[in-house]
């Protein structure tokens, strides 16, 4: 049998300190182990674990359970699926000038009314949507 070993309040304190004093060395090493082509493989296995650890697939089948039975989702889960058979234009440009990527509907009630927009646009609609909501 394994012992647990607890860390000591001072050790996780010293162990942050380390990283604010270091954190810009740590983020390019790790940036660097991430680029290596060799690395790969190592990160898409650990990230696989992580993943496929049980109580992370209890928790997801459960969370889609009863996403799904839950009305306002299930509209908003029909309005995606109509929104992705719509092709984004080749070439189509959102307000601020970047290329579209992305579909956001004002009104999941109405699924095919929907704006063509990047990214950073559509992170911003969506938070404005949700702010009229509160």
């Amino acid at each position: 049998m394994k012992k647990k070993y607890k860390t000591k309040p001072g050790n996780r304190l010293n162990a942050l300190v380390y990283y604010y004093k270091n954190k810009d060395a740590i983020r390019a090493k790790d940036n660097a182990f991430r680029a290596d082509p060799k690395n790969k493989k190592t990160l898409q296995l650990r990230d696989k674990k992580i993943r496929d650890r049980p109580h992370n697939k209890v928790y997801q089948r459960n969370y889609w359970r009863n996403y799904r039975a839950n009305e306002a989702a299930q509209v908003k889960i029909d309005a995606r699926a109509k929104a992705n058979e719509i092709k984004i234009p080749k070439g189509f440009k959102c307000d601020c000038g970047n290329l579209a990527t992305d579909r956001h509907h004002t009104d999941y009630n109405k699924p095919y009314e929907i704006i063509f927009c990047c990214k950073k646009c559509h992170m911003i609609l969506d938070k404005e949507r949700r702010q009229k909501l509160k």
